[in-house]
């Protein structure tokens, strides 16, 4: 592993020079990309496997990072936590604060779901419909919405990556979940309204997720946006919060370089930054 004080976490097959890079090959869904594609410090693919990353870490078992306390000065997690369950991002979110030093910068980015469900619910446009999982065509902006935010129980989302090795593994799997369609969306809205919606979204992945955690990686099985973010980063023991935007932050080189760490899906992302 590279002696650095920066730890960019679910980095996927992205290297970015003088950072520690994590994810886990537990994940089949991971793995295949890891192996189909994988980015060096360079910026030239290559075939790879994920041994590559410095760690690798399954951050559904709950178990802390190999890295001392106090020791960072830098986390960054991009468009992670919509695939962990809300155990699973408490236990991070502590583990965090833990490995930073006094001072240290906690910048996370997520899909906003604020924003997707109120764009879906005034009929949608280009931004709705291009935030896609690429694994699906749909029309209507209430269902993108569902396969944006908890992409499973949508009814027409669909692995169509002919090179994912477990594709056939996966469309089993959402043959057998149960499907929520616009009629059905509504109805969940009309008796819980819309924080109930996506706990009813969030407590249904629960249901799944322990038989099939693996596989469910590779989609969105949670709902964020700003208040709740915020909520979890205090009980981790984060007292200062600040809300940011794809240019801007407290860490100069993620500030200074826009593109190489803020270009993931910026016009529908929540960007917040804790400091210890």
């Amino acid at each position: 592993m590279i002696k650095s004080k920066k730890l960019n976490i679910g980095s996927g097959p992205v290297r970015k020079g003088g950072w520690i890079s994590h994810d886990t090959s537990t994940s089949i869904w991971y793995r295949n990309v890891a192996n189909k594609l994988w980015k060096n410090n360079d910026s030239q693919y290559s075939v790879g496997t994920w041994d590559k990353a410095d760690i690798d870490l399954d951050l559904t078992i709950n178990e802390p990072f190999p890295l001392d306390a106090n020791s960072l000065e830098v986390v960054l997690c991009s468009h992670v936590i919509e695939h962990l369950l809300d155990k699973h991002a408490r236990h991070l979110f502590k583990d965090i604060y833990r490995m930073l030093e006094n001072g240290g910068v906690f910048r996370i980015c997520t899909p906003d779901a604020d924003f997707l469900f109120d764009k879906a619910m005034n009929g949608g446009d280009e931004v709705l419909f291009r935030f896609t999982n690429q694994c699906a065509e749909i029309s209507d902006p209430i269902e993108q919405f569902i396969n944006a935010q908890c992409s499973y129980f949508c009814p027409h989302t669909r692995v169509i990556d002919l090179d994912m090795v477990d594709s056939e593994i996966y469309n089993q799997f959402l043959n057998d979940v149960p499907k929520i369609n616009k009629d059905r969306f509504i109805e969940i809205l009309n008796e819980y309204g819309k924080y109930g919606l996506f706990e009813y979204f969030r407590k249904l992945s629960e249901e799944y997720y322990d038989t099939f955690s693996r596989h469910l990686t590779g989609f969105h099985v949670n709902w964020w946006n700003e208040h709740k973010i915020v909520y979890f980063l205090f009980e981790a023991g984060f007292e200062k919060v600040f809300t940011m935007d794809n240019t801007s932050s407290h860490f100069n080189e993620i500030s200074n370089n826009v593109e190489e760490f803020s270009n993931s899906e910026p016009e529908i992302s929540v960007y917040l930054e804790a400091i210890k």
